[in-house]
């Protein structure tokens, strides 16, 4: 977990519209929706938390998935975004509006997820 907090050091949570490539494939067809800094980063047992800035939609869609992305926008993480506890990024709805605030202050990591 501290190699991938240390990965994340002043990194980005980005939202894309679908199709949701393969993990760290190059990004294609899918539209940049919104954009975190993640500003903080700790590990407790097996959780890693990120503590993330809020910001406002870039463009209008469904967002389908996230890479999570480190200062000079290498690939760290992956995954889906839903409204299900199930998903990797875990959100009240899935829809952005651009120049819409988003509040996402915090997101977790656990081993095994």
């Amino acid at each position: 977990m501290a190699e991938i907090g240390a990965a994340l050091d002043a990194g980005r949570v980005r939202l894309y519209s679908g199709p949701q490539p393969a993990t760290g494939a190059a990004i294609t067809t899918e539209e940049l929706l919104a954009e975190f800094v993640i500003q903080a980063w700790a590990i407790s047992g097996d959780t890693l938390s990120l503590a993330l800035s809020s910001t406002a939609g870039i463009a209008n869609g469904e967002a389908v998935w996230a890479r999570i992305v480190g200062s000079a926008g290498a690939h760290v993480l992956d995954g889906d975004c839903g409204i299900t506890a199930d998903a990797f990024v875990m959100m009240r709805s899935t829809t952005v509006q651009a120049g819409i605030s988003i509040a996402a202050t915090e997101a977790t990591l656990g081993y095994g997820d």
